[in-house]
């Protein structure tokens, strides 16, 4: 029996409509029951309720292609550096929902095989892996260690920032597993810095919002708390060392000139933030990048970046007024020897087992911090290394200083089989500079507390991880002589 191609056209239309029609009344429902909520003052549950669908459509497509949801976390994770989703968000949805589907991936792989990529897929070395898994393990024992003792002060916290590290473990095995090659890489390094870029304007919403000048040190966030300039500057510092590793690899002068734009908008916020940690870091890095690549690009850039920032008074001041500030009389690097003194007591006492992570704010005032219970969450020992020490005791600190280690190392074997001419000497160079810089901002301020600043460091040593992964793609052929 024949159809004709009209009969087609019909059904085919028919169900169109049908589609269309339950659409349109899903929609009604959704905002129908948004409008309630409003009215009834649950603006929270509201706002959920109307954000929700478009979360699940946006999962349900990512969920389809690993690197897709990786592509997706990448591009939203920057919002995290001026807060601009609650922070419940970050907390309950996007970090655990998105590592959560990330394992569904890899657990439901068996049933997609595709053996196309496996061949141009590298491993992560054995030790690497029982280093992670070791490190995680440590956190979470250290944690019901201070749990069972008098050391959990504040529970909730402690409970909070455990999880929050093993997420940031598992951020590390996200980046280092899901990229298929160096192409990949190079993506989400683009998408992560040009999402940053974008989100770098909202520093002047954020000071409109808190009617405080750009020199503060602090920022009403959209949706409560505040952000942290230091906070922001570890972020801008490794976004901006990121793309100056792609810059190096850009052959039309068209995007050299684009990248040069977001360098500038970069270093702009990183001067603004007045986080002397921060500038050290990111001259550190810089410095290591010109050493590594030995690109004269870079060396231009870095001359008319230096330049054009010196030539804006409003820049130059902020930068020269800071460094005037330091000397012993300053009253932050007073307060750095004040919090390192009585972490080294609470280290005494506590060298073993450490005394859970993050927790050392609270603990520092059972051994007599001279300050009020009030301000304790406002200061950990502003020193990551010390943190990690008091926190997690020496097997934490050798753990995590052989993590940090273990990354750099494995991006340095890398660039050293590549070939000097292509993109991935700069990009990984970038990398490795953004590790770099991270570690020397965190002699000065332990930035882990919050949440963007502690993932991002997973993010880094990922990455680091897929370079030397994905690294035999590009290593030079031997001849002989």
């Amino acid at each position: 029996m024949a159809v004709s191609n009209s009969s087609l056209s019909r059904g085919s239309d028919t169900g169109r409509k049908k589609q269309l029609l339950f659409f349109f009344l899903a929609e009604a429902i959704i905002l129908s029951l948004f409008l309630l909520g409003q009215s009834a003052g649950l603006g929270l549950v509201a706002t959920a309720l109307l954000v929700a669908p478009f979360q699940i459509a946006a999962w349900a497509i990512m969920v389809k292609d690993e690197f897709i949801l990786l592509m997706g976390f990448a591009a939203l994770f920057p919002l995290s550096t001026f807060e601009l989703l609650p922070y419940h968000y970050w907390r309950w949805v996007f970090y655990p929902v998105n590592l959560a589907l990330f394992l569904f991936i890899i657990a439901t792989r068996f049933l997609f095989p595709d053996n196309s990529d496996q061949s141009n897929k590298g491993k992560i070395c054995v030790s690497q892996w029982i280093l992670f898994v070791v490190f995680g393990a440590w956190v979470l024992i250290t944690s019901i260690h201070a749990l069972l003792s008098s050391l959990a002060v504040q529970k909730g916290a402690l409970i909070e920032y455990t999880m929050l590290a093993l997420i940031m473990i598992g951020v590390i095995f996200f980046f280092a597993l899901v990229p298929r090659d160096f192409r990949q890489i190079k993506i989400l390094i683009s998408i992560l810095v040009g999402s940053y870029i974008v989100t770098a304007p909202f520093l002047s919403f954020l000071k409109v919002l808190s009617l405080e000048s750009l020199g503060g040190k602090t920022m009403l966030a959209p949706f409560g708390g505040y952000v942290n300039m230091n906070a922001v500057a570890v972020h801008v510092t490794v976004a901006t060392l990121f793309l100056l590793g792609l810059v190096i690899g850009v052959k039309n002068l068209a995007g050299k000139l684009l990248g040069f734009l977001g360098v500038f908008i970069l270093l702009s916020v990183l001067i603004i933030t007045r986080s002397r940690g921060a500038w050290l870091g990111f001259a550190l890095g810089l410095f290591y990048l010109l050493m590594r690549t030995r690109s004269k690009i870079l060396l231009v850039i870095t001359i008319i970046g230096l330049m054009l920032v010196f030539s804006m008074d409003l820049l130059r001041g902020a930068f020269l007024s800071r460094i005037g500030q330091t000397s012993w009389r300053d009253p932050s690097l007073a307060g750095r020897a004040i919090l390192w003194h009585y972490a080294l007591v609470v280290f005494k006492n506590n060298w073993f087992w450490g005394v859970g992570i993050e927790n050392y704010r609270f603990v520092k005032h059972l051994y007599g911090f001279p300050a009020p219970w009030s301000s304790a969450t406002q200061f950990n020992t502003h020193n990551i290394f010390l943190e990690i020490l008091v926190d997690l005791g020496v097997f934490g600190l050798i753990l995590f200083l052989g993590i940090l280690l273990s990354a750099f190392i494995s991006v340095e074997r890398s660039l050293k089989v590549s070939l000097p001419e292509n993109d991935f000497m700069g990009i990984a160079s970038g990398v490795n500079a953004g590790l770099i810089a991270y570690a020397v901002h965190g002699l000065w301020d332990c930035l882990i507390w919050q949440h963007g600043a502690f993932i991002l460091l997973g993010i880094i040593l990922g990455l680091g991880l897929s370079i030397r992964r994905t690294a035999h793609c590009f290593q030079v052929p031997r001849t002989r002589n």
